[in-house]
Order: structure tokens, then C-alpha cells, then sequence
């Protein structure tokens, strides 16, 4: 990519996100109604309306999802032996900034400015695994209670389960059906960066030694497993790019309502989520440019 492309691509998700940045600074927002809209309504909305537009094998659904488990479980590993190694005690809520990346804040205007539809739908079924593991791992990890359901209780997952089985068959939805999920899921890219930008507004680093240490891992392991799910799965043309770009972004703010909901670490982990953010706005137009 030239750089006038990559400005194309990170210039709108900067400035959408940007707007909810001072807004947040100079107004306050209540932010849950805008999540649970987002998390209930037009994200479902989306990944019904995107996936059922593209045609899709099973084989390349298998190795997307796969890819991703593979990303997401192996950062979780690896950190764990490396901060066994070098005899680091980190909370336990630092794993999750570690394994789970910003797929649909991100991930999906990135993708969508990047590649276009089906670079999004690509980004959709990534997003899906990172949305089970978190729900179910990510709990595992940080709660007493070790609940591993939530994630059912996600209208996301099933939205987008009956848009792979459309993809599949082949069956269109009627435009009737089809034209309204588009415009509400449409408002969800815009609505999660504005969202986005509240959050950073709110978020501050507290403690630098962690942050940095799980940002480096976030971001390294992320690319350096990308690359190798891309080798392991065959992966190829925009389906490989979007791999590789998911799988090296910062950490996902889901991690930090985690974090808080169980008491573990958050100010250590929206530390993290800051300052892997911040980063990732350089690495981000590195790792295009390399993709080309």
C-alpha cells in the first residue's frame, strides 16, 4: 500500500474516534446504553447482514476460527512461560490484554476500509472465536465462580452462526429482511469507534512495568502467531491479511469490563489497553504497508 492508501484506510476509524475522544472529554456519557445497543442489536445485525452476503467454503470459515483460537490460546502459553522464565509475578487479569485483541472496534473498520466487504466478513469470523474465548477462557481465568456460559447469552454468536449457514447454502436473505439488518448493523462500525474514543478518554496508566511488558506481548506474539496460523492453514490473499493484521492488534477493551466485574488487576489491565492502543496506531500502519 502506498501511504496515501494506508491514510485512507486509518484516517476515518482516527477521526471517528477522535470525535468520541473530546466529546467524552468535555461532556459525560453514559456509556452502557450505547454498548448494550451495539452488543445486542447492531452487531448482531451485522455479522447476519455481512455474512450472508458472501459465499464462503467451510474449509476457509474452519481456518479462520482456528487461526484465531491459535493466536489467542498460544499468547496465553506463551506468556505464561515466559513470565515463568524470567520469574515475573503478573495478575492474573494480565493475561486477557495479553490473548485477546481489539477484533471488532478495530477490527472491523480496519478490515472494511482496508479490503472492503469481504475483508470484514473475514474479520467477522475471527471475531466470533475471540468472542467465545473471552467469554469462556478470559471468565475461566479472572472469576471465582469459573463460569464458562456467558458467552451463550451473546445474540452475536448466533446471528452470525445463522449467516455462515446462509453463506453456505447459498440462501439469500429477502431483501425485505435483508435491507433493515443492513442499515442497523451499518450503525455499528461508527457507534464502536465513537465508543472507542470515550472509553481512551477515561482510560489512564497507572503503572508503567506490566503495561509495557503485556503491550510488547499483545502486539509481538499476535504477529508472530498470525504468521504462523497464515503457514500452518494455507492461508492466502485478503483471507491471510486479515489474519495477520487481526491477529497483532492492541488489546480488546472487553478485557478491562472483565477485569472489573471480578476485581482483577484493572487498573493494571486498562493500563495496558491505553498503552497497547497508543502503539498500535504506529504498528498498524507498519503492518499494512508490509502487507501491501
Amino acid at each position: 500500500m502506498s501511504i496515501l492508501d494506508i491514510l485512507k484506510v486509518i484516517t476515518p476509524i482516527f477521526l471517528i474516534t477522535l470525535v468520541g475522544y473530546v466529546y467524552r472529554r468535555f461532556k459525560k456519557v453514559e456509556l452502557k446504553p450505547l454498548a448494550d445497543f451495539i452488543i445486542y442489536i447492531s452487531a448482531p445485525a451485522l455479522a447476519l447482514a455481512q455474512l450472508s452476503m458472501q459465499r464462503m467454503e467451510l474449509m476457509e470459515i474452519a481456518s479462520i476460527a482456528l487461526s484465531a483460537a491459535l493466536v489467542i490460546l498460544g499468547s496465553g502459553a506463551i506468556a505464561l512461560v515466559l513470565f515463568k522464565a524470567f520469574k515475573l509475578k503478573p495478575p492474573t487479569g494480565l493475561y486477557l490484554p495479553v490473548m485477546f485483541m481489539n477484533s471488532a472496534f478495530i477490527g472491523y473498520p480496519l478490515t472494511l476500509f482496508a479490503f472492503g466487504g469481504i475483508g470484514l466478513s473475514k474479520a467477522i469470523i475471527y471475531d466470533i472465536m475471540n468472542a467465545i474465548l473471552i467469554f469462556t477462557v478470559g471468565i475461566y481465568l479472572v472469576s471465582k465462580e469459573k463460569s464458562r456460559w456467558h458467552v451463550f447469552k451473546l445474540p452475536f454468536i448466533y446471528a452470525a452462526i445463522i449467516g455462515l449457514i446462509l453463506s453456505l447454502t447459498r440462501v439469500q436473505l429477502p431483501q425485505y429482511i435483508y435491507s433493515p439488518l443492513y442499515l442497523i448493523g451499518g450503525t455499528m462500525i461508527p457507534l464502536a469507534l465513537f465508543m472507542l474514543g470515550c472509553h481512551l478518554a477515561q482510560l489512564k496508566i497507572v503503572s508503567w512495568r506490566f503495561p509495557l511488558i503485556a503491550t510488547g506481548l499483545r502486539i509481538g506474539l499476535g504477529l508472530g502467531l498470525g504468521l504462523l496460523a497464515v503457514w500452518l492453514f494455507h492461508l492466502e490473499g485478503v483471507t491471510a491479511k486479515v489474519v495477520i493484521l487481526i491477529s497483532s492488534l492492541s488489546s480488546a477493551i472487553t478485557t478491562v469490563v472483565l477485569a472489573e466485574e471480578y476485581d482483577s488487576s484493572p487498573e493494571t489491565v486498562s493500563s495496558t489497553i491505553a498503552l497497547s492502543t497508543v502503539v498500535s496506531l504506529i504498528t498498524i500502519v507498519s503492518i499494512l504497508n508490509w502487507l501491501g
